[in-house]
């Protein structure tokens, strides 16, 4: 009679450590992308609070704020002077992620510039110009 001891082989050993490998790979991959989404659906909300700030701040002064040259974008966080704490409590701290423009005096226009991270940059706004931020640039 051989004598056989309990135990695994290599090849089983290799297998096991092969499958563990490839989900693990799968959970962080599928892990990654829905950070991004989350970080995305916050700039959504995040611009749906600024653009219910901006206006507010239009019914009560009759124009859309302006922080520098009209029709040239900056950062939505230099906006926090002119909206806090009258019409928003704090403003968005997504540095870089939002872009604020101002149409011009008498435009009554301003969009907003979405750089997202899982899908596609785009604008929204009032009276949105076409040039503003390239002219392929959607609309979201």
């Amino acid at each position: 009679m051989k004598n056989k001891s309990a135990g695994f082989t290599i090849v089983e050993l290799l297998i096991v450590i092969v499958v563990i490998g490839i989900l693990a790979a799968i959970t962080i991959v599928a892990y990654n992308g829905i950070q991004g989404r989350a970080r995305d659906s916050r700039v959504d909300g995040d611009v749906r609070l600024v653009k219910t700030a901006l206006e507010m701040y239009k019914a009560d002064n009759g124009f859309y704020p302006s922080i520098g040259s009209d029709n040239s974008g900056y950062d939505v966080s230099l906006l926090g002077p002119v909206l806090t704490p009258n019409y928003i409590r704090t403003m968005p701290s997504n540095p870089g992620l939002l872009q604020y423009v101002r149409g011009g005096a008498g435009s009554n226009s301003y969009g907003i510039y979405m750089d997202y991270e899982s899908k596609p940059d785009c604008k929204t706004g009032q009276n949105i110009a076409v040039g503003w931020w390239g002219v392929g640039l959607p609309t979201c």
